[in-house]
């Protein structure tokens, strides 16, 4: 099966297709929210509203009273987890404007 990156459209190697090779993680509810999110528009990256707006969107209530910190949370359980299946969400703590942002990345094999 052909895997179409979503941003260029280009075929991808199936290591590097999120959706796919994330399939078979054990993740929450709300986990799986954040990493169909990011994998969506993977490689590019999201805000943390853009993924509060992922996860609570469709809830009626409107989510907790700080879904900010709920999301951090989650992706702080999400980093310690995707590696095992070849996949991380780097922490950014420098470049302007990339602080709050959140993206896959493959994790890159050591030699």
């Amino acid at each position: 099966m052909a895997i179409s990156c979503p941003t260029c459209g280009h075929e991808m190697v199936a290591a590097h297709a999120p959706l796919e090779s994330l399939a078979g993680a054990p993740l929450s509810k709300r986990e799986r929210q954040i990493v169909d999110a990011l994998a969506r528009v993977y490689p590019r990256a999201l805000d943390l509203g853009q993924v509060v707006d992922a996860m609570y969107s469709d809830d009626p209530n409107g989510g907790p009273d700080n879904p900010e910190g709920v999301v951090r949370t989650l992706v702080s359980r999400l980093r310690a987890l995707l590696p095992n299946y070849g996949w991380n969400i780097p922490i950014n703590r420098t470049g302007h404007g990339n602080f709050g942002r959140y993206r896959l990345k493959p994790v890159e094999v050591k030699r």
